[in-house]
């Protein structure tokens, strides 16, 4: 019966007109939560929310932006294309904070030094952000996300009155218990050069295939210097900007955080580790097949052979990778995946040339297409180190794997043509 009582009361509460919310007295609280990562990989870079609490009022609330369902129709197709839609969804706090607890994951509170009518200014916005034609918004990765929107929120509220840093431009460094302070540390203590990929490789397991398919999907824009601000996309520096933020006030300078941060910690910690050790990472994998396949080239060529079906698996291959670099480059609405230059091995062409390659009869032809692969391969290992965007070092040996099929294709080709 309490449950029930319960239930109807949050959802006469969330179904108020904006006008007639609730009145915050002067001891409620707003805060920030900062929830650290998970295993899932769109749990991998944190996640942000806002409390609002009033025991006057009965009321402890969590005011969520990050709320998607897989259950979408073409759910894979829409994200790939960047049509994502997020919505901000209000939950009961213990069921926010017991759902983090038990996957594991530690999460930080701030509590804001708001007055009264702050408060009340946030928590009415909260509202308004809520309503059905407010609270779906289109997802994006670096832009538009689940810190950046609390961000705005506290912007939106305190206006020129707050700032960012600290009046002598100190900095304030992580509390030493949080599961990146070392990293963070001293990429603050470093920060010109930093890119919008060096963030994200803070939160990504080494040589793993979450990392790989990320950062193949990225494309130069993701090797643009990142300022603190827009660095606020990840949960953790938005948390340790919130950290040096002050808020001016008639009085002189005041912290935007008022307490120290309320630590929620599992019994047992979330280990940041590829959730599938047991399969061979990218790197490994990459160099067993350019080993085998150099080891097949070479016997190919003494025995004056040609497997040409590894030539149709590589090229089907990168083919395919090819047409999705085309696609996220040219139709989706994804940010910072155009100017890919993994498309210089991962070439679409590279498709049609694998369904031309069984046919005798026309294969002769592709001796021109062979010696351009061969030439496009060589520069691209020579300008690895030179190329404006950082490609994972993996994919090196895939062209280097290229590389070996076309000297041996091109050997084939002018083989038969003098014979």
């Amino acid at each position: 019966m309490r449950q029930i009582l319960l239930f109807l009361s949050l959802f006469l509460l969330l179904n108020l007109p904006v006008n007639a919310q609730p009145i915050l007295s002067e001891n409620a609280k707003i805060s920030i939560f900062t929830c650290s990562p998970g295993e899932e990989l769109y749990s991998l870079f944190g996640h942000t929310a806002i409390r609002v609490i009033d025991d006057s009022l009965n009321l402890d609330l969590v005011f969520n932006y990050g709320i998607f369902s897989y259950s979408t129709s073409n759910f894979a197709y829409k994200f790939a294309k960047g049509e994502t839609y997020y919505r901000m969804g209000i939950q009961r706090f213990r069921n926010f904070i017991d759902e983090y607890i038990s996957d594991k994951r530690p999460v930080y509170e701030h509590i804001l030094n708001l007055n009264r009518q702050e408060k009340q200014e946030m928590f009415n916005f909260l509202h308004i952000n809520n309503l059905p034609e407010n609270r779906v918004y289109l997802y994006s990765f670096f832009l538009d996300n689940c810190a950046t929107r609390p961000r705005d929120v506290v912007e939106k509220i305190l206006g020129d009155k707050l700032s960012w840093h600290q009046p002598d431009n100190s900095y304030i460094k992580p509390m030493e218990k949080h599961w990146k302070y070392k990293e963070i540390s001293q990429l603050h203590n470093n920060w010109d050069g930093a890119t919008f990929r060096t963030i994200i490789d803070i939160y990504m397991p080494k040589n793993s295939w979450n990392k790989y398919g990320i950062c193949f999907a990225l494309g130069m824009p993701t090797d643009t210097t990142a300022d603190k601000y827009h660095a606020m996309f990840a949960p953790d520096f938005f948390m340790n900007a919130l950290e040096n933020a002050v808020i001016k006030r008639e009085t002189g300078y005041e912290p935007l955080i008022k307490t120290k941060p309320i630590y929620y910690k599992p019994i047992k910690l979330y280990e940041n580790i590829d959730p599938q050790p047991y399969i061979l990472p990218p790197f490994q994998t990459f160099l067993i097949l350019f080993v085998i396949v150099l080891m097949v080239s070479i016997y190919e060529i003494k025995r004056k052979k040609h497997f040409i079906a590894i030539d149709v698996f590589l090229y089907f291959i990168t083919g395919i990778m090819g047409c999705i670099i085309l696609f996220m480059s040219f139709f989706s609405m994804h940010d910072f995946v155009q100017q890919n230059y993994d498309i210089l091995w991962a070439n679409p062409f590279n498709l049609l040339f694998a369904l031309l390659l069984p046919f005798k009869k026309i294969r002769h032809y592709t001796l021109t297409y062979q010696y351009v692969i061969f030439f496009i391969s060589l520069i691209t290992a020579l300008l690895w180190p030179f190329l404006p965007e950082t490609l994972v070092n993996a994919n090196l040996l895939i062209v280097g794997t290229i590389l070996v099929r076309s000297i041996v294709g091109i050997n084939v080709l002018r083989r038969n043509e003098t014979a």
